[in-house]
């Protein structure tokens, strides 16, 4: 704590990170061989770690893990989630397409599946809210998820909207139904007034326009 307080958690490996984070769950007991377990089950990999925390068979495949580690794992990450997408409510960020790599860390992906995300911009194109649309159909085609892009644009007064969506399979090119879809979309935003700033597809750490 003393370490901690001094200076956070600047150069801290990843398992003294997890191990001491870990003290709000077991607060007497030594937390370094279950945060040890932990990694060694995420490939030691931090980030892959949180990305796994909703995964229930975790309490069974993981020796030592039970409900209030997973319960605080899994509160830990939507916090983590929830502040980022709050951040740029309160510290928008400008969409330029030069910054979209910076822009993209703020929106987590299933890298399992494909995702569809939509940036609400205001008339300055600052970003001021994400809305996942995955749930809702997952793609641009399904009304459901038309529905919930009028009520999102309403919602946050958007003038202009960044889709997002990411390509599992690695490749970066828009499909047929990518253009096409993306023309619909303009088309129908359009009788709202809401232009569509960008289409952009991503995969692990690279995008495209």
């Amino acid at each position: 704590r003393d370490k901690f307080r001094e200076i956070g958690f600047k150069g801290w490996s990843e398992v003294e990170v997890l191990e001491y984070m870990l003290y709000n769950v077991y607060r007497q007991g030594d937390t370094n061989p279950i945060a040890h377990r932990l990694l060694q089950y995420s490939g030691h990999n931090i980030v892959e770690l949180m990305r796994q925390v909703n995964d229930v068979n975790m309490m069974d495949k993981i020796p030592g893990v039970g409900e209030n580690t997973l319960m605080f794992l899994q509160s830990l990450k939507e916090f983590m989630d929830f502040y980022h997408k709050k951040e740029l409510v309160y510290t928008p960020i400008k969409y330029e397409i030069h910054n979209i790599l910076d822009i993209i860390e703020y929106v987590e992906f299933d890298p399992g599946r494909e995702s569809l995300v939509m940036l609400c911009a205001d008339e300055q194109s600052y970003i001021r809210a994400i809305v996942d649309l995955t749930e809702q159909g997952g793609s641009l085609q399904a009304s459901t998820t038309k529905s919930a892009i009028s009520k999102a644009v309403a919602l946050h007064k958007a003038s202009g909207v960044i889709f997002i969506h990411n390509h599992p399979t690695g490749v970066m090119l828009p499909s047929y139904m990518d253009v096409f879809t993306t023309a619909q979309m303009e088309s129908f935003l359009a009788q709202e007034h809401v232009v569509v700033l960008d289409h952009v597809i991503v995969s692990g750490n690279k995008a495209r326009s």
